[in-house]
């Protein structure tokens, strides 16, 4: 059986499970799993022609036997540097993905400086590769010489979501899955929860559970998708990442700042003067802070760029503390 091997900061859950629905659709037996739901080994007592693993670093560290037909980093930055002590050992382990990989597929957006079978971005790309290029009525998303789907059509939002469906695009024209399958699944696919989903609109406020972005570059692409002012609701424990780097995305998009957790001063300290700062005991109060704080055509965004285990068990739990809050608020 084929292995499809995806690593990365952000979006490996997301292209994980795309990829898998891709193969269903395409009639290919898939399990899939890793980081992802079911322990890989457990994945071994279900029949497959092709398994998709979603690997952290920190199982990509002491892995050294898997031979994926097809591997990909989708993106790396600053993360976990509580565990890997120095952004160039965090970034190594990433890389161990691609040990003994029959086909690498690598983002062009990034310097990996990797022999690349297969590469992806946002600019137009050449050979047989993936990329966009502008179209009559838009974008489009091209690979291999073809035109694949227009990016408005995408379920996904923004930069990250045709960076993530071209990652899946092009691992999935790896392993021989079906065109028009992949593509009908980048219409439909909408993401997995906490991910940027939306859970609804009140006062003319759009309100989005982004939990799962649990370091900073996850924060900025939640900021830049939905492109429009935002009352962030950021904190937790920031892994040692450097909070700076929210700066510029909080200085174009947010009109209020709302801090929760335990290393709420060092984002306060990192953030000075790029948004008005508001202090937070909870999620109950964050949250009641954001509906003060919007205006309509705002949106409230939980992008916290931390982890959640100073408050929860998980980014899924915080994520669902959000969700009740702003039904709570809709009764």
């Amino acid at each position: 059986a084929k292995v499809a091997a995806i690593t990365g900061s952000n979006g490996k859950s997301t292209v994980a499970s795309m990829l898998a629905v891709m193969a269903k659709h395409s009639h290919v037996r898939v399990a899939a799993g890793g980081n992802l739901g079911r322990p890989a080994l457990d994945l071994l007592n279900e029949a497959a022609d092709v398994y998709v693993l979603e690997l952290s670093s920190f199982q990509l560290e002491t892995t050294f036997s898997m031979k994926p037909a097809v591997s990909v980093v989708l993106n790396i930055s600053e993360d976990h540097l509580d565990r890997h002590g120095s952004f160039d050992e965090y970034r190594r382990a990433k890389l161990r993905v691609h040990r003994n990989s029959e086909c690498v597929v690598v983002n062009r957006e990034q310097t990996l400086q990797l022999q690349a079978a297969v590469s992806f971005g946002l600019d137009a790309p050449g050979g047989g590769n993936f990329g966009v290029v502008g179209a009559p009525g838009g974008a489009a998303i091209v690979g291999g010489g073809e035109q694949w789907i227009a990016c408005s059509e995408l379920a996904l939002p923004g930069n990250g979501g045709v960076l993530n469906t071209q990652a899946a695009f092009a691992m999935g024209a790896v392993l021989g899955l079906t065109k028009d399958a992949m593509v009908a699944t980048a219409r439909d696919f909408e993401g997995l929860p906490h991910r940027l989903q939306k859970l609804g609109s009140l006062d003319g406020v759009d309100w989005f559970d982004d939990s799962k972005a649990t370091n900073v570059a996850a924060a900025v692409n939640g900021l830049q998708a939905l492109g429009r002012p935002a009352v962030l609701i950021c904190g937790g424990l920031g892994k040692g990442a450097d909070f700076s780097h929210l700066r510029d995305a909080v200085s174009r998009h947010v009109r209020a700042l709302v801090l929760i957790g335990r290393d709420a001063g060092k984002l306060a300290a990192a953030l000075g003067g790029c948004a008005p700062i508001h202090r937070a005991a909870g999620m109950h109060e964050a949250v009641a802070a954001a509906q003060r704080l919007s205006v309509p055509g705002d949106c409230v965004l939980l992008a916290p760029a931390c982890a959640s285990f100073d408050m929860y068990d998980g980014y899924a739990e915080r994520g669902d503390d959000f969700a009740r809050e702003f039904e709570a608020l809709c009764r």
